[in-house]
């Protein structure tokens, strides 16, 4: 915890910590048998250093980060903690701009669907930072199974959710080439 509480306090500090080596040593307590609470502080750890905490002209050097990218997105899909996933939904949403993936980009929509609506809500979020400022990103998108999981989240019960389903379609539209996928 003391290492994310130092890395959230400026980005120098949290570069400090990356050019340190400490992101492999946080990866090894990643596993099957690391209890939840050390897993609800290494998913936030883990993106205060990807750049959370921090404006977008001073994120982290990605290079060191990827050691640590396949368990963010293993956290991110297996661990059943609405916190850890929002960490890792947070980290994923500033990694991704960076390093484009396509899987991980659909369990991200897969995680529109299920039963935390924090977790919908941060999805989306995410999503709508992905589309609006990343084209490779945004063309994926819509190319894949965003559309049909947008349509059951607009049965949502929860009307901020259905809010931001809503504004997601609105930063699409507003590229105005898929405005016709929209409509359907």
């Amino acid at each position: 915890m003391c290492v994310g509480v130092i890395a959230s306090e400026n980005y120098e500090c949290r570069d400090f910590i990356i050019a340190s080596a400490a992101v492999p040593v946080l990866a090894q307590y990643i596993d099957s048998r690391s209890n939840l609470s050390t897993l609800q502080v290494l998913s936030w750890t883990l993106s205060i250093l990807c750049g959370v905490s921090h404006d977008k002209n001073h994120q982290p050097s990605l290079p060191h980060l990827e050691p640590v990218l396949g368990k963010i997105v293993e956290m991110m899909i297996h661990v059943d903690d609405e916190e850890v996933k929002c960490n890792c939904i947070e980290a994923m949403r500033l990694i991704l701009m960076g390093v484009p993936n396509g899987d991980v980009l659909q369990h991200m929509i897969a995680l529109l669907v299920c039963k935390s609506v924090r977790v919908q809500i941060c999805t989306l979020e995410a999503l709508q930072s992905l589309i609006e400022y990343d084209e490779r990103q945004y063309e994926f998108l819509v190319r894949s199974d965003l559309f049909l999981a947008l349509k059951q989240v607009f049965k949502h019960s929860d009307t901020s959710v259905r809010q931001q389903a809503l504004q997601t379609l609105v930063i699409i539209a507003e590229k105005r080439e898929h405005f016709g996928q929209i409509c359907k």
